[in-house]
Formats: C-alpha cells, structure tokens, sequence
C-alpha cells in the first residue's frame, strides 16, 4: 500500500503527499482507483489495463466511473464549447471546505486524486486553486 506525508496546501488546507516511486508518468488514474477502492496499486493497474488503459498514455476517466457505478455531482460546472474548459468551476480548496465528508475521485485539468474527509491524496503537492472540472462518488 501506499505511503503518505502530510501537508499543507498554501492555503493552509491539510493534504496528503502519496509517495510513489513508480516511473509511469501517467499513472494518476490508478492512485485514485487504488485510494478509493483501497486496494493494491497492482490490483488498480491490471483492473484498468483491462479497461484499456497503457502506461504513459492518458485515460479517459470516465471509463473508470462507469466500470465501478460511480456517480458524478453537479456541482453547476458548464464547459465551454467552444474552448472546452469548465465555466464557473471551484478550486480543490473550496471543494475540500464544502465537501467535508466523504469519499471523491476528483477531476482537474488532465489530472484525477481523490479527496477524502475534505482531505486531498495525491502525489504532488496540490494548488487549492486549481480547477475543478468534475466530481464522481460511489
């Protein structure tokens, strides 16, 4: 199982450093599978490489999500057709402060965590500003 370290974000918001040697540089949808069904990063990695997933290569999400029956919040995100970014998002930090109770898998721009008791888990540190783009929970 994964090691942590705790933070805080520069907001003061207490957050959790994953520590994780692996070298797939894109392996983020496999730490949030691994943290939210709290289970071995190995068992995560071969769950998702059947699903598709190669290392190095981003994953669309929401396979993930619809493979575990995951829900996503509407939290009044729009994303904007023409840019394809997210209107009137929230940062991890607000979401974190309103969303204290609960398991989250969170989805930033080509990037997912997951947010625990209002506690973000991810291995690099987080910018509580950072954007928000969807929300799933089981």
């Amino acid at each position: 199982m994964a090691t942590y370290s705790p933070y805080l974000m520069k907001n003061g918001q207490k957050a959790m450093l994953i520590k994780d040697p692996r070298p797939d540089s894109s392996n983020c949808t496999v730490r949030a599978l691994s943290e939210l069904l709290d289970i071995p990063y190995e068992e995560a990695d071969e769950a998702l490489t059947a699903l598709g997933r190669e290392r190095n290569k981003p994953f669309p999400f929401i396979k993930v999500a619809q493979e575990y029956g995951l829900k996503e919040m509407d939290l009044g995100i729009r994303f904007n057709r023409n840019t394809g970014r997210p209107n009137g998002t929230m940062g991890v930090g607000t979401f974190c402060k309103r969303f204290p109770k609960g398991t989250f898998l969170v989805r930033t721009l080509r990037h997912v965590f997951v947010v625990k008791d209002g506690v973000p888990f991810d291995s690099g540190t987080m910018n509580p500003n950072k954007d928000v783009w969807n929300v799933w929970h089981s």
